[in-house]
C-alpha cells in the first residue's frame, strides 16, 4: 500500500478534463444512478458564517459506492468581490479518501471539477426533461453558465438560440461575441437581454 497522495492543481485538473466532457457526463449519470439505488451518503452541507454576507464558505461531504467506492469532502468558497480584482469568484479544494483505509488519496483543485459536474448535471436534466430543445436561457454569464451551455450543446445539439442575461451587460455581450465569433462558425443565434 502506497502513502502517495495525488495532488492536482488547477492546470492539472484542466488538462484532465479537457476533451473529456462525455466521460464527465457518464460519471455524473453513474453517480445519480448509484444514489437512486442507495449507494451514496451525503450529509447536509456546512455553511460557515462569515462577516461579509455576500461571501460564503461551504463544506460538502459525500460517499459513493459502485465499482470504485470513494469518500471525500469539497471545501468551496464564493467571494463575488474577487471578480473586480480579476480573480475567479469561486475557489475550492477536494479531498478524496480511501474507503479501505480512510487515508487521503487525492487533493484536487475543485472549482473546475465543480463547474464540470454542475454543467453535466444541468445538461443531463435538460436532455431528460426537454429532449431536443431549440433554445436555452441563461441567467448569469459567468463560469458555471458558460460550462452549462457547453455541456448542453453537447447533449442537446438541437439548440439554435441562446438568450443570455447578466447584471453586468458586458458579460452577456461577451458571451454573445464568443458564441458568434468565427471560431464557432457563427454559432447559434444569441441575444443578450439587459
Amino acid at each position: 500500500m502506497s502513502d502517495d497522495l495525488l495532488v492536482l492543481g488547477a492546470r492539472d485538473v484542466a488538462g484532465v478534463l479537457r476533451g473529456r466532457e462525455e466521460a464527465v457526463v457518464d460519471a455524473v449519470r453513474t453517480a445519480y444512478l448509484l444514489h437512486e439505488h442507495g449507494q451514496s451518503s451525503m450529509p447536509l452541507s456546512t455553511f460557515l458564517d462569515l462577516p461579509d454576507p455576500t461571501t460564503r464558505m461551504i463544506a460538502l461531504a459525500a460517499q459513493l459506492g459502485g465499482e470504485t467506492p470513494v469518500a471525500g469532502i469539497k471545501w468551496i468558497a464564493s467571494f463575488p468581490g474577487n471578480l473586480a480584482s480579476g480573480l475567479p469568484r469561486a475557489s475550492a479544494v477536494i479531498v478524496l479518501n480511501s474507503m479501505d483505509t480512510g487515508r487521503p488519496v487525492a487533493l484536487l483543485e475543485g472549482a473546475r471539477i465543480s463547474a464540470a459536474r454542475t454543467a453535466a448535471s444541468a445538461a443531463l436534466a435538460a436532455a431528460a426533461i426537454a429532449g431536443a430543445p431549440a433554445s436555452i436561457g441563461l441567467v448569469g454569464c459567468g463560469v458555471i453558465n458558460r460550462e452549462i451551455l457547453r455541456y448542453c450543446r453537447l447533449l442537446c445539439p438541437s439548440i439554435e438560440r441562446v438568450v443570455a442575461y447578466d447584471r453586468e451587460p458586458g458579460r452577456a455581450a461577451g458571451l454573445v461575441e464568443e458564441l458568434s465569433g468565427p471560431a464557432r462558425g457563427g454559432g447559434p443565434e444569441t441575444e443578450p437581454t439587459i
